[in-house]
């Protein structure tokens, strides 16, 4: 898993979004073998039907049964990624990358 966080960094700096997302997937895989705990049969079905939309790659954010599932897709399956998370009721969120480290904030 170190290897592909080295490896997903060249991606993101080489602008290679096709790895990237190949990465994620790759890495989600690993994670997973890890503990039973990490994903649930809910999650793999969404993560699962999110790949079949077109999403390349994701991975899920936080702790303690909250948080995100974040998927990562190209531009021109970005509309049947979302619609088909929508149908599942999870809710989109837009992130963007930052140099300074994870910001969060929210509008009203």
């Amino acid at each position: 898993m170190k290897k592909i966080a080295y490896e997903l960094q060249s991606a993101l700096i080489e602008g290679d979004l096709d790895g990237f997302g190949e990465l994620m997937h790759r890495n989600w895989e690993l994670k997973k073998m890890m503990s039973d705990s990490i994903s649930s049969e809910e999650i793999d079905r969404a993560y699962a039907s999110l790949l079949k939309a077109g999403a390349l790659g994701g991975k899920i954010q936080g702790a303690g049964g909250g948080g995100y599932l974040i998927m990562f897709t190209k531009k021109d399956k970005r509309a049947e990624v979302l619609k088909e998370g929508m149908k599942m009721g999870l809710e989109p969120f837009s992130f963007r990358f930052e140099m300074s480290g994870v910001r969060v904030w929210k509008t009203e």
